[in-house]
Parts: structure tokens; sequence; C-alpha cells
């Protein structure tokens, strides 16, 4: 019951963390960003809520400081409107995750393309089998 309960409070936590960034927070100079999960503590005393931000590296770091310099007014809403005791304590973590999978989509799909340019032009992507067993597998040739 206890991990239903960090579960449930980390959704809340999620969707008020989001819908504060979104609609609350009016810095121009915030990039795209995304809260991509939250993960509480066991004791609901801190929580990190991962930001996933899309652009360049600069982009990025400029979009963490603004949300670490709002970390203060972020939490203050977020705890009006969340209904526990206690406030977990806010910490905003940059979330890679998106990019790694970018990633490593791109190399798979690189080996994909390296497989198919060494088989040879015109044979199939699989290897043949061996015809020694006497049969011509349909070849064609002087029908007599």
């Amino acid at each position: 019951m206890k991990e239903r309960k960090l579960e449930k409070l980390a959704e809340q936590l999620h969707r008020y963390v989001a819908e504060t960034i979104l609609y609350e927070l009016k810095d121009p100079r915030l990039g795209f960003l995304t809260v991509s999960r939250v993960k509480l503590s066991a004791d609901l005393s801190h929580a990190k809520v991962f930001i996933s931000v899309l652009g360049e590296a600069k982009e990025k770091a400029r979009s963490m400081d603004i949300l670490e310099k709002a970390r203060g007014f972020i939490q203050s809403q977020v705890a009006r409107r969340l209904r526990t005791r206690n406030m977990p304590t806010l910490a905003f973590v940059l979330d890679e995750s998106p990019e790694r999978s970018v990633r490593m989509s791109k190399l798979l799909d690189e080996i994909a393309r390296e497989r198919e340019s060494r088989a040879a032009p015109g044979s199939p992507a699989e290897p043949e089998t061996d015809d020694s067993s006497g049969s011509d597998g349909g070849a064609s040739g002087n029908a007599g």
C-alpha cells in the first residue's frame, strides 16, 4: 500500500508541477520543456523532478537555471494544491533519456543500413542454401 501511495503522490506532483510551469511561470527565456517524471523519496520529504528540455546545451542549462531560481515559487504553488501534511522539497534534474533514446534509434538504423549494404547487390539479405542436393531449385537451363 505504501508503494501505491508513493505512485499516486508522484503522479499528482507531476501534474501540478507541469501545470505550474506551463501556466504560472512567465519567463520568456524558458525553453520548450517537459516534466518527464517525478521520483519521490521513501519518506516523502524529497522529490526529484526530471525535466526534458528541447534544444542545445546552452538552452538546456538556461532553462534548468530558471527552474532552479523559480523552485520556491513552483513549490509554494504546488503545495497549495497538494493535500499532504508536508510538501516534498523539489529538486530539478535534467532528463537526458529522450536524447539517449534518439541516439540509440539512430545507431540501430545505422546498423540495419550496414547489414543491407553488406549483402551483395541483387542477392537476398539471407544467406543462400547449398544446392549440392541435386535439385535445380527451378533454375533455368537447357531443358531437353
